[in-house]
């Protein structure tokens, strides 16, 4: 069967081939050709068929029959210590086995009842050696500032496999025609290994034969697209819609029509925009939030986003709410100039919203007597239930000076003392 080798980044290169070579058995096995089931226990599928070797042996994978014995990849036999079959009956070294067949080096070509019985003998026989013997049974190592060839059993295990990424892509294209982000994603491949290997999800998406991606979309290629879509979806599809079923992002859009609204548009789609109500409808944002004093609640009792009822107020000049809650006076004041617009665009009385009686007072007696206990405004915060603006506002209102922040014991008496002031005085105002 024809093979392909594919230039990866970094100048190395990965032999792709079909699917249909390599059988997966089920868990952990695959078939390979008439030689049997073998184990390949933590390497990451789809496999890659090894130039050279056996059919279906993968590429940088170590297999191994039911007893444990490794698979020689040139001749299809199992053995218990591989090395000296390599090298009387290939002419080959550890070393350049393993390179051809895409292997670390720290890979063992033993059984595991070979490897367990040196480990055995290792700690056996340890002793602890010198810092000397240490160094020189390490040898020079790898030179500063060289290069680092990543082999395909790394590849494999880290899910960078240049081939296998691609092969994976190939698939989805086969199926469904298209390969997205979100598919690769289902299949185990995150898009950190597809941009350090390919460089982009676009040219993976190339490489994979996905004709989307074969050069810039036209203008009238991406009015098609969108008009297909809106008809699928029965609306104008949003920002969000276009990645989630294969077209082009939002700044393709950006880039062919200056913006998606005039894209909309010039596919005869109903752009998402703030269209201008009736002043009826106006009237009752107005009203539902005079009436509640609060964006959110208005938005819940009138059934609109909060949104549409901050344009409205901006619309017609309501200026913002003043910082602290309760009903001071501000924020009445502020709620009955929205009254007053909405009954002015429905023609009919202005209602008039007040505070109830005292009810400013006696929040902020509560406030000063928490306060003047307490000493700090987050220890009011928590005695009172109210917002820090809230403490604050009361506090203002009143003369109390700012307390600071930290050890300021003198300045934090002052503040307590003009606090108990304002209570003394609030009181007398109730009772009189």
């Amino acid at each position: 069967m024809p093979r392909s080798v594919l230039q990866r980044p970094g100048g190395a290169t990965c032999l792709e081939s079909r699917m249909g070579e390599i059988r997966t058995i089920g868990p952990k096995k695959i078939a390979v050709g008439d030689l049997g089931e073998f184990w390949y226990g933590n390497y990451k599928e789809p496999f890659v068929q090894l130039e050279g070797a056996v059919s279906g042996y993968p590429q940088g994978v170590v297999l191994k029959d039911d007893d444990g014995r490794l698979l020689c990849a040139y001749c299809g036999k199992t053995f218990e210590y591989l090395p000296r079959h390599i090298s009387r009956a290939h002419a080959m070294t550890t070393r350049e086995y393993k390179q051809e067949v895409g292997l670390m080096q720290k890979s063992a070509l033993v059984s595991e009842r070979i490897r367990t019985a040196r480990v055995r003998t290792a700690l056996r026989n340890m002793s602890i050696p010198s810092v000397n013997t240490i160094l020189a049974a390490r040898g020079p190592g790898r030179k500063r500032g060289s290069k680092h060839e990543y082999t395909a059993e790394q590849q494999n295990k880290s899910g960078r496999c240049f081939a296998q990424i691609l092969t994976v892509a190939r698939q989805i294209v086969n199926a469904r025609g298209q390969v997205t982000i979100k598919d690769m994603h289902a299949r185990g491949i995150w898009q950190y290994n597809i941009e350090m290997m390919f460089g982009s999800m676009q040219n993976l998406a190339r490489l994979a034969g996905d004709d989307r991606h074969m050069g810039q979309w036209t203008q009238e290629e991406l009015l098609t697209a969108l008009r297909s879509l809106g008809d699928k979806l029965g609306r104008t599809p949003a920002s969000s819609d276009l990645r989630r079923y294969g077209l082009p992002g939002l700044m393709s859009y950006f880039r062919a029509f200056g913006s998606y609204r005039t894209a909309c548009e010039r596919a005869g789609l109903q752009a998402y925009k703030w269209v201008p109500r009736d002043t009826k409808s106006e009237a009752a944002y107005l009203l539902a939030w005079a009436t509640t004093g609060d964006v959110h609640k208005a938005s819940k009792a009138i059934g609109v986003s909060g949104l549409v009822i901050r344009q409205t107020l901006t619309k017609y000049g309501v200026p913002k709410m003043p910082p602290g809650g309760g009903f001071h006076t501000e924020r009445i004041a502020v709620r009955n100039q929205a009254a007053e617009i909405a009954a002015h665009l429905e023609g009919v009385p202005a209602i008039t919203i007040l505070p109830a009686p005292d009810q400013t007072e006696a929040d902020d007696l509560a406030i000063l007597e928490a306060f003047v206990e307490e000493g700090t405004i987050r220890s009011t915060q928590m005695r009172t239930g109210r917002g820090q603006r809230s403490v604050e506002a009361a506090l203002m209102r009143h003369g109390v000076p700012r307390v600071p922040r930290g050890p300021g014991q003198r300045e934090r008496m002052v503040a307590r003392e003009a606090a108990a002031a304002a209570v003394a005085k609030i009181r007398a105002n109730l009772v009189a």
